[in-house]
């Protein structure tokens, strides 16, 4: 199993990958960049660092007021309807009612009269102790710049706005402050730098000595790729920059040759086969809903039943990591472990006493992960864009004057004028055309510039370096948000053969934080069971929740480091001096999957 560089039609104007000895894993930097969290580290070390993938920049007396909720970001307010959250308890119900527990007996409801009752009585008790929780308060002499975990613990109006680059598994782009391109690049290269330098301990000025690989999503926007890429060649200055999505790194950090990769991170849930170490391109769904979204479903539900805590804000720092810790310790999804129960909790802030909190719980702590398969539980409904890749067209892109979208208007136009619609010749590259000069591309591209309609012209306000101005068109596919269960069986089908087909359902990979709960697996099972034809129930399957016994929320990271240093991947890196002269055309000959 090894990765297969995608070749392009102009591969020779591009130098000859480096094919020497293999780099010592001492000398690579793996980083997986992630919506809540970094995960970095050297290709030698056994796990990697993990820090939150959050930035605070003082405030500037010309910024506008700017606010990013901490680790819950919610849905967008038009997905919203009333009564969801019952209709999607219902529905939980329903799905309880129909599975049996390990003895074969149904599901006893717990009742909710008694959960009110108990939590309307419970009162706070304050403890006889600090927290140990600190404000980081910072002075006028401190950095312009916080990252990571301190920059949750800043305290509030210290005069920060708190940034969080990556959202929903792709930058966070937005209008506000912080929000262009050129603003969350910078903001990912000095988290990036300044986690390199006080974690692997590795100064900014030797990163030239390092190579560094790139764990990207596997449905991407390639425009993106190629922000990171110049980021760590050209700004942080790594001599090398390998790029793999996260699905492949996957199934090489399991140790799986071919499966369907579920990937359920904290804000988004990506489905994707591979075979071989290929990801089937057709395959790729990506969702937005993730662990964050369970956990605010959770707490939605902790209301719904007289949430002892009645202070708690989701929108506050403290509160939203008090809330994801609260959903760890107590939800589960096995049914042979719901019951009503009696819990303690303690509420840490910083610079006060402890307070402690008796808790009734009960169905809850099994219906809010159910949520993966019940969307409307997590507040989710209408439509979701379903990331299978489609092209987009940047106008007058300077780095990639033969990107797929023009190649693919050339080939059409050309094709049916001097073919007269012959399939074969229309799928020769003009680039490759000897009686094509390269004027005639450019007016070609001129052309096609002016004459493209529905374009949507996006405006970064200027700050952090000045803003830009880019005009894309691109074509997404819409389509009901799926549940989990769903979005498996949606993109096994999607596979090309029916022993293809046979064989994602045989090794379903599970990876990411999103639902490591008790019981997922045998949920799994039980839904698919349910859901896939009859010729495909009696085949043998195994979901793997815990690869190698290992996080499933590092596989990726593990898989990345061990891709980094095998002889079959040394033809896949980028070097520095090369980019810098060939640029977006030298990543899409050298990435080991189709950049698009």
């Amino acid at each position: 199993m090894s990765p297969t560089p995608a070749k392009r039609p102009y591969s020779a104007t591009v130098p000859e990958p480096f094919t020497g000895e293999p780099f010592q894993g001492t000398t690579i930097v793996v980083i997986h960049p992630g919506s809540a969290y970094l995960r970095l580290g050297r290709a030698s070390d056994v796990l990697p660092v993990t820090i939150p993938h959050v930035i605070a920049r003082r405030k500037r007396r010309s910024d506008l007021p700017h606010y990013e909720d901490p680790m819950l970001p919610g849905v967008d307010s038009q997905d919203k309807t009333p009564g969801l959250l019952d209709q999607g308890i219902e529905l939980a119900e329903d799905m309880m009612w129909a599975c049996k527990t390990d003895t074969g007996s149904p599901w006893k409801q717990t009742l909710p009269e008694q959960t009110i009752a108990f939590n309307l009585r419970s009162q706070r008790s304050i403890l006889d102790e600090d927290s140990g929780v600190h404000w980081v308060n910072p002075s006028p002499q401190n950095p312009e710049v916080i990252v990571g975990e301190e920059a949750l613990y800043l305290k509030p109006n210290s005069g920060y706005n708190i940034h969080w680059p990556m959202r929903r598994g792709q930058l966070n782009l937005h209008s506000g402050v912080g929000g262009s391109i050129s603003s969350v690049v910078t903001d990912l290269e000095t988290i990036w730098t300044r986690a390199i330098q006080g974690y692997l301990e590795i100064p900014p000025k030797d990163l030239k000595h390092y190579r560094a690989v790139l764990i990207v999503p596997d449905a991407y926007n390639k425009w993106h790729v190629r922000e990171l890429v110049n980021l760590l060649l050209t700004n942080m200055g790594f001599s090398a920059v390998f790029v793999q999505q996260e699905a492949v790194c996957a199934i090489f950090g399991a140790g799986v040759c071919t499966a369907c990769v579920v990937d359920v991170g904290d804000q988004k849930t990506a489905v994707t086969c591979v075979e071989d170490g290929i990801v089937t391109p057709n395959t790729r769904l990506c969702y937005s809903y993730g662990g964050s979204d369970i956990t605010l479903a959770f707490y939605e539900m902790l209301r719904k039943y007289k949430f002892p805590y009645r202070e708690c804000d989701p929108r506050s720092r403290m509160d939203a990591m008090f809330l994801q810790n609260l959903k760890e310790q107590f939800c589960h999804m096995d049914l042979d472990n719901c019951k009503l129960q009696t819990q303690v909790f303690k509420v840490k802030h910083p610079q006060q006493k402890i307070w402690e909190y008796f808790l009734k719980l009960g169905d809850e702590c099994v219906m809010a992960p159910l949520g993966v398969f019940a969307p409307e539980l997590l507040g989710i409904v209408a439509t979701a864009t379903a990331a299978v890749q489609r092209q987009a067209r940047f106008y007058a892109d300077a780095h990639d004057p033969f990107d797929g979208d023009y190649l693919e208007q050339v080939q059409r136009r050309r094709g049916m004028k001097d073919t007269g619609g012959d399939a074969t010749k229309q799928d020769a590259d003009p680039a490759d055309d000897p009686s094509i000069s390269q004027s005639q591309l450019e007016d070609d591209i001129a052309n096609d510039d002016q004459s493209n309609l529905g374009s949507v012209t996006r405006e970064a306000p200027e700050e952090q370096g000045g803003g830009e101005v880019e005009k894309v068109e691109e074509e997404q596919e819409q389509e009901q948000v799926l549940a989990l269960d769903q979005a498996i069986v949606r993109s096994i089908e999607r596979c090309d053969s029916e022993d293809l087909k046979r064989k994602m359902l045989n090794t379903i990979l599970v990876i990411g934080g999103g639902v490591m709960f008790q019981g997922v697996q045998q949920w799994l099972n039980y839904r698919l069971s349910a859901l896939l034809p009859p010729k495909y129930r009696q085949e043998p399957r195994d979901i793997m929740t815990e690869p190698k016994e290992g996080d499933p929320r590092t596989t990726s990271w593990k898989g990345a480091a061990v891709m980094a240093c095998l002889d079959t991947a040394q033809e896949l890196w980028i070097g520095r001096k090369e980019w810098q002269h060939f640029g977006y055309r030298l990543l899409r000959e050298r990435a080991s999957f189709l950049i698009e």
